[in-house]
């Protein structure tokens, strides 16, 4: 299939108040929202950067513990990890953990490069891209909540989480993303190690295990039906999901005996449901939301201006938005690669980037700017 990509929505830009932002996003990365992006294929297309807004500085400081997280999505995300996929893994992700997880820190650059560091998983080694073995941790413990009450994380809760995930009637929307895994062939020798035999060789399989789309760890009660996940979240992260009030808010508090101890910083954190970009500005202006963000890149002056205390931050945004054309079709037209390549030449990017991302915006080739080091600049 060949593709391009024209354009995305209008970038996102988010804006912090409090420090407490560096130390809640080390922690539950998969809250930290990304931005989006527009990436190029055939010729060349934009990515823009997102703009974050963040308060009194801290680059250097020491992280005072204690305090609250106010941050918002914009609807209710089920709970169950396995039955979404995106931005709609951030709600379980607070109180759950993977395997590994990508690096973060208080500059916004070193998320893009996508750099894999230990979290239940200690290692991942293969000598053929097909057999890999990984170490986990020994002092990792679920949350002490029936029916799992507080166990050990092991090498069984490893196996049953993505034999849930690769199990038909899940449902889960990412199962196919999962092929390289061969579900008969996930073995425990022993309580810290598991071998996942793939189907074929995939060299990258260390980024599924950290990718928060993928790799949120069940306990193994999971496969016995000891609890509803659509109705409760149990896992071994820095928080534990303590109140869900449907169109209201998600709470969260600090989970006691944490393996990542001192963090999580914060005590408790809200994710707070609002939908509508003019309410999101009045609470952040309000000082109830600690970040915000904006779709509108024209409207940064203007939230500026009206929030002094905001400190703005730039990433490169995330999401790609490309054009398919339908090459299963021998009679398709654009079988002719010189179709392709008008429609292709006809779009005006740098009128795109004025338009719609007040030309702060990046040219690649499909792999977007939000992938750091890994991505496909068109210099």
């Amino acid at each position: 299939m060949s593709t391009f990509s024209v354009r995305t929505q209008l970038e996102r830009r988010r804006w912090t108040r409090r420090r407490t932002i560096a130390a809640g996003a080390a922690v539950a990365g998969a809250l930290t929202v990304t931005g989006l992006n527009a990436c190029g294929g055939s010729s060349k297309g934009g990515s823009q950067r997102s703009n974050t807004l963040a308060g009194p500085a801290a680059s250097n400081a020491t992280p005072r513990p204690g305090g609250n997280l106010s941050i918002f999505v914009q609807t209710n995300y089920p709970l169950d990890p396995q039955k979404v996929s995106a931005l709609a893994q951030q709600i379980p992700g607070g109180a759950m953990s993977r395997v590994f997880q990508y690096k973060t820190g208080l500059d916004p650059k070193v998320i893009t490069d996508h750099d894999i560091q230990p979290d239940l998983g200690l290692s991942a080694e293969s000598p053929d891209a097909i057999t890999w073995t990984v170490k986990l941790r020994a002092d990792a413990k679920f949350q002490n909540t029936p029916p799992v009450n507080g166990h050990a994380v092991e090498s069984d809760d490893i196996k049953a989480t993505f034999l849930r995930a690769l199990d038909p009637a899940t449902s889960n929307p990412n199962r196919t993303a999962l092929g390289m895994i061969d579900a008969a062939q996930i073995q425990t020798p022993d309580k810290q190690t598991v071998v996942f035999k793939l189907a074929y060789p995939y060299a990258p399989f260390r980024s599924i295990l950290a990718s928060a789309t993928y790799s949120w760890i069940f306990p193994r009660e999971v496969l016995a039906g000891g609890w509803d996940p659509t109705r409760q979240v149990i896992g071994s992260g820095p928080f534990l999901l303590d109140n869900v009030q449907p169109d209201v808010a998600f709470s969260y508090k600090r989970s006691p005996g944490y393996y990542g101890a001192p963090l999580p910083y914060v005590d408790t954190m809200r994710v707070a449901i609002t939908p509508d970009p003019a309410q999101q500005l009045a609470q952040f202006a309000a000082g109830n939301l600690d970040e915000i963000e904006l779709r509108n890149p024209f409207e940064v002056p203007t939230v500026l201006q009206n929030n002094p205390r905001a400190k703005m931050y730039k990433v490169v945004a995330g999401n790609a938005a490309p054009l398919y054309f339908q090459l299963g079709d021998p009679s398709s037209v654009f079988q002719d690669v010189r179709v392709r390549r008008a429609i292709s030449m006809a779009i005006d990017r740098d009128a795109v980037a004025k338009a719609v991302y007040n030309n702060d915006a990046l040219d690649v080739v499909f792999v977007p700017g939000s992938m750091g080091k890994w991505s496909l600049p068109i210099d």
